[in-house]
């Protein structure tokens, strides 16, 4: 799926749009990917990520809320997934998957600690916060 480098660069939001969301797909050598505690469920795991602020492109946003929740600072990024995620409210979502990134110290985040897992646990629904979001995200991912 080919998405618009401009997209990256230019979106950001208003108040009077639809909510965006943007995750982090963190790889490591060995084929596993890095998820957080899920803040309000922590028993629950998910990508790293959050709610884009007013006037933040996305870019920004995925910078930010991946230093925050893991203590990494990203290097090349690729948007690779975008879907609208309906819920209570509902948000536009895009994943981004990171190329190069570097760990700074320590891995350690507002939400509590970052762990290494295999795609199946960020797949289950017994296990990852957004099951079917992150089975899409991997399926495009292997270009399914």
């Amino acid at each position: 799926m080919e998405l618009d480098r401009k997209l990256l660069m230019t979106t950001s939001l208003t108040m009077t749009e639809i909510k965006q969301a943007v995750v982090a797909l963190i790889p490591d050598a060995n084929g596993l990917f890095l998820a957080v505690p899920r803040r309000n469920r922590p028993d629950f795991i998910g990508l790293p990520g959050g709610k884009v602020d007013p006037g933040e492109t996305l870019e920004e946003a995925i910078r930010r809320e991946t230093l925050e929740e893991t203590n990494i600072e990203l290097g090349e990024i690729e948007l690779i997934f975008q879907d609208v995620e309906k819920g209570e409210v509902d948000f536009k979502s895009y994943c981004f998957y990171a190329k190069t990134y570097k760990i700074l110290g320590e891995l350690k985040g507002d939400t509590g600690q970052p762990v290494w897992v295999k795609k199946e646990d960020l797949t289950s629904p017994k296990t990852g916060a957004f099951p079917n979001y992150n089975a899409k995200v991997f399926s495009t991912l292997q270009g399914e």
